[in-house]
Protein backbone atom coordinates (compact mmCIF):
# COMPACT_ATOMS: atom_id res chain seq x y z
CA UNK A 1 0.00 0.00 0.00
CA UNK A 2 2.75 2.43 0.92
CA UNK A 3 4.54 1.65 -2.33
CA UNK A 4 1.39 2.47 -4.31
CA UNK A 5 1.06 5.86 -2.57
CA UNK A 6 4.71 6.57 -3.28
CA UNK A 7 4.20 5.73 -6.97
CA UNK A 8 1.12 7.93 -7.22
CA UNK A 9 2.93 10.78 -5.48
CA UNK A 10 6.03 10.58 -7.68
CA UNK A 11 3.85 10.35 -10.79
CA UNK A 12 2.01 13.50 -9.69
CA UNK A 13 5.30 15.34 -9.09
CA UNK A 14 6.61 14.15 -12.44
CA UNK A 15 3.52 15.54 -14.12
CA UNK A 16 3.95 18.85 -12.30
CA UNK A 17 7.64 19.00 -13.20
CA UNK A 18 6.97 18.29 -16.87
CA UNK A 19 4.20 20.90 -16.90
CA UNK A 20 6.61 23.39 -15.35
CA UNK A 21 9.24 22.53 -17.97
CA UNK A 22 6.71 22.93 -20.77
CA UNK A 23 5.62 26.31 -19.39
CA UNK A 24 9.24 27.39 -19.03
CA UNK A 25 10.10 26.37 -22.59
CA UNK A 26 7.00 28.13 -23.89
CA UNK A 27 7.96 31.28 -21.99
CA UNK A 28 11.54 31.17 -23.25
CA UNK A 29 10.38 30.59 -26.80
CA UNK A 30 7.82 33.39 -26.50
CA UNK A 31 10.43 35.76 -25.07
CA UNK A 32 12.79 34.98 -27.92
CA UNK A 33 9.98 35.46 -30.43
CA UNK A 34 9.10 38.83 -28.89
CA UNK A 35 12.73 39.96 -29.06
CA UNK A 36 12.93 38.97 -32.73
CA UNK A 37 9.78 40.97 -33.48
CA UNK A 38 11.09 44.03 -31.63
CA UNK A 39 14.32 43.83 -33.58
CA UNK A 40 12.38 43.70 -36.86
CA UNK A 41 10.32 46.76 -35.99
CA UNK A 42 13.33 48.94 -35.21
Amino acid sequence: MQYFILCAFSFDSLKKISNFEADYKRTVRYGRFKKENERRHE
